[in-house]
This record gives structure tokens, C-alpha cells and sequence, in this order.
């Protein structure tokens, strides 16, 4: 009864009382794995990682497995920024299901994000063409994967490419949009940077120090030092901590 009545408040929008039915369910028989599941994806979503994990890892200690819990229970570690835990739910999650293609997708996805935190730009590499294999219009990881070629100023022709595909497939969304401002940053075109990260910066509403910074060095490049000083200064107002982000306000020149 206690996950009917979950499943009914998700299906009117009512995540938080819908979080608290599969948990009294799974409470009271914990043999339901599609409770189970449910209620993990809700901890993640409501941003509890610690219930995430707990639960996560009480689901699997039962359904050792299911390919989609060790998933979630990755994302969860990922989240808590343990890459190593994360990689062994992740891999697990990749070795049990061979068909689902929309859980490989983001398994490999998640697996370059871990590989890219631990520094470990081969396997991060080669997880993102994975996941791209199962889904090529997947968004967030055609922007991960771009964003960090671009960090690393490599293979910068096929980071455009896969940066341009998530704008055309989520507009509007300004961290895609700074992505492919950035990379064009990092082939000299600065005129087409310019359109971009301006796109970027009218549709962020997190007023990010990240995107702000970027359009100073975008401005620099363009010849406007003085208003590239201000955006930088407007960066480090908003709590940029790029280490060379004061280097660029006090010698007034872009410094990479």
C-alpha cells in the first residue's frame, strides 16, 4: 500500500512524499527491488547522498545484481567525490548489462567523469567514445567530454563537433553554450567565442564566475582590455578561484 501511494504522489509531482512511501515500504518489506530503485533515484534527486548510499548499498547487499542499482550507487559516490568507490559500482553496473542501452550510455559517461577526476585522461577518453556508441545524442556527455578536450587544448576540431551537437540538441543551456564558446576561444575565433559565450552569460542564471571569467579572456583577445579587466574583477567578485584569475587583474593581460 505504502508504494501505491508512493507511486501515485510521483505521478502528481510529490517527490519528497513519495521519497517517504518507498521508504516506509522498504521498511516494511524490503523484497521489492522496484522500490528499492525508486527510492534511490529520489535520494539522488533530492540531493541526499548519504541516503543514497545507505540505501543504495542495502539494496545491494540483497539484489547484488542489478545493473542499475550499482549504477546509482556510483553516481552516489561519484557525488561524494570518491572516484575509486565509484568506478567499482560503475564497472559492475557495465559488466551486468549488455542490452540496456540507455544505462551503458551513462555508465561509460559516468566512468569518463570518474576517470577525468582521477586524472586518468586515457580511460576518460575512451569511456566517453564508449558511451557515445550507445547513445550519440547523449547531451551532457558530448559537453563533458568537449569541455575537458578543450581544458587540455586537444583534439579540438572533434571537441566543436560534439560541443555544437548538445547545443542543437538542449539549447539555451548556458553551460553547453560556455563550452562552445571556450573551445572556439582555444581555436582563435574569438568573433564566434564572443557570440557564444554572450548566449551563455544571458541564459545563466547561476551568475557564474566561471562563465564570467572566460568572457574577460574572450575580451582580451578582441582587443577590449579595459572591459576584460572589469569581467574579471566581476569573476573574483563571484567567488572565481581560478588560480590565475588575480595574475590576469593585476597585469591586465590574459595569462594561461
Amino acid at each position: 500500500a505504502f508504494a501505491i501511494y508512493g507511486d501515485m504522489m510521483l505521478q502528481n509531482d510529490k517527490a519528497k512524499e513519495a521519497r517517504a512511501m518507498y521508504q516506509k515500504s522498504v521498511e516494511l518489506n524490503a523484497q521489492v527491488y522496484e522500490v528499492q530503485e525508486q527510492l534511490v533515484r529520489l535520494d539522488l534527486a533530492d540531493n541526499d547522498i548519504a541516503a543514497a548510499i545507505k540505501d543504495g548499498e542495502n539494496s545491494l547487499s540483497l539484489f547484488p545484481n542489478q545493473a542499475w542499482m550499482n549504477y546509482l550507487a556510483g553516481v552516489a559516490w561519484l557525488q561524494k567525490k570518491d572516484y575509486k568507490k565509484a568506478l567499482d559500482y560503475i564497472k559492475n553496473a557495465t559488466s551486468l548489462e549488455l542490452q540496456d542501452k540507455d544505462l551503458l550510455s551513462q555508465s561509460f559517461s559516468a566512468l569518463g567523469d570518474c576517470y577525468h577526476d582521477l586524472k586518468d585522461n586515457k580511460n576518460s577518453d575512451e569511456a566517453y567514445d564508449k558511451a557515445l556508441t550507445y547513445n550519440p545524442d547523449n547531451a551532457f556527455t558530448l559537453n563533458n567530454y568537449s569541455y575537458y578536450l578543450s581544458l587540455r587544448g586537444e583534439a579540438l576540431e572533434k571537441a566543436a563537433k560534439m560541443s555544437k551537437h548538445s547545443n542543437e540538441l538542449q539549447p539555451k543551456n548556458a553551460s553547453f553554450e560556455d563550452t562552445y564558446a571556450w573551445i572556439l576561444f582555444r581555436q582563435k575565433d574569438y568573433a564566434g567565442a564572443n557570440t557564444w559565450i554572450e548566449k551563455a552569460l544571458a541564459d545563466d542564471k547561476d551568475k557564474s564566475a566561471t562563465k564570467m571569467e572566460h568572457y574577460g579572456d574572450i575580451l582580451f583577445y578582441l582587443g577590449n582590455v579595459d572591459s576584460a579587466v572589469d569581467y574579471w574583477k566581476k569573476a573574483q567578485a563571484a567567488g572565481g578561484k581560478s588560480p590565475l584569475l588575480e595574475r590576469k587583474i593585476n597585469e591586465k593581460k590574459y595569462v594561461e
